[in-house]
């Protein structure tokens, strides 16, 4: 059980980091008449990746092996690694 409440409070301080860090972004990102849609359309992103990211990792896991889950997840990111890299920083 400690270590389980370690993995938690880790997990929310990291979400409780992360959340607001990528909605100031997309809102700096969108112009002031759409920020409203884009937000709306990040958020509803989100919860379907929460929707399917578990059920893409159980099918994986089941599927093929534990490491494919854990690979797959490692080639989303790598991924969205890259495509962050063409953004302008301005």
């Amino acid at each position: 059980w400690p270590m389980l409440y370690v993995v938690l409070a880790m997990m929310a301080l990291g979400q409780g980091m992360f959340v607001p860090a990528v909605n100031g972004l997309v809102s700096r990102r969108a112009g002031s008449e759409e920020q409203g849609v884009v937000l709306g359309a990040t958020q509803s992103l989100a919860s379907l990746a929460r929707v399917i990211g578990p059920l893409w990792a159980g099918w994986t896991y089941h599927a093929f092996s534990p490491v494919a889950s854990y690979n797959t997840a490692a080639a989303i990111l790598i991924l969205g690694f890259a495509a962050s890299l063409g953004f302008n920083r301005s």
